[in-house]
């Protein structure tokens, strides 16, 4: 199986609230000062930044801002699922500080990974009532029960193991179903829709003057300059 991470927000709500919801975000995400703050705390991420020391000319230039144009978008794009299975409202979101605002609209943030052990704190779940379900149908099943639905066909191999920490093998059993029922929707397009922030060609242009200011800046050469012979050479 390919590895993967997903920071996914959830807000349960019924789907006739949606609307509502998403006026909400966006009242945020359409702030001018809030886009600058994103693009200001991502810029390191863009496509100027990381290869500006390729411009030789005119041309290059156009190309790299092309691209961070495009970066600009997608930066500022919001991808969204609904849930029916759960009934929840979810969002690719991580936990830092920027999102602050737009995460304080949501339930929980889950982190989705394959990279280390999925054994989660049983208390991961509850804050979703739908996942709380989950957790306290394995949670209360007697280990023998347990083992016998889950881990029958890999008896011999695995019980000496499983006797060990049998709640190590709940947690994980309880990630790996909550797993199957959210996969299709992060990794699908299941029940998806897209959100952009960026809404007029000067807002796009804007933040990536923003970008280039910064990569002129960081490099200790004159951004206002370069910007002024563009204005000249149009």
């Amino acid at each position: 199986k390919m590895s993967y991470s997903a920071s996914v927000a959830f807000k349960q709500i019924r789907k006739k609230d949606v609307f509502e919801f998403i006026n909400k975000f966006t009242d945020i995400i359409g702030d001018k000062k809030y886009q600058s703050k994103i693009i200001d705390d991502s810029y390191v991420f863009s496509p100027f930044f990381n290869f500006g020391y390729n411009i030789k000319n005119r041309e290059n230039y156009e190309k790299f801002r092309k691209w961070t144009e495009l970066w600009v978008i997608q930066c500022l794009t919001y991808e969204f699922s609904y849930v029916d299975e759960i009934g929840c409202l979810i969002c690719g979101l991580s936990e830092w500080e920027t999102n602050k605002p737009l995460l304080e609209l949501f339930d929980k943030v889950i982190y989705f990974q394959n990279s280390c052990d999925q054994d989660y704190p049983l208390t991961e779940w509850q804050r979703i009532k739908n996942f709380k379900r989950i957790y306290k149908k394995i949670d209360k099943m007697n280990n023998c029960n347990f083992f016998n639905k889950f881990y029958l066909s890999d008896r011999a191999e695995m019980w000496d193991s499983f006797a060990k920490d049998p709640n190590y093998y709940k947690r994980s059993e309880v990630y790996d179903l909550i797993w199957d029922i959210m996969e299709p929707y992060i990794f699908g397009d299941k029940g998806k829709f897209y959100l952009s922030a960026v809404s007029s060609f000067s807002d796009t242009y804007n933040l990536v003057n923003q970008v280039i200011r910064k990569y002129y800046d960081t490099h200790e050469e004159d951004f206002e300059k370069l910007f002024n012979k563009e204005k000249n050479d149009e």
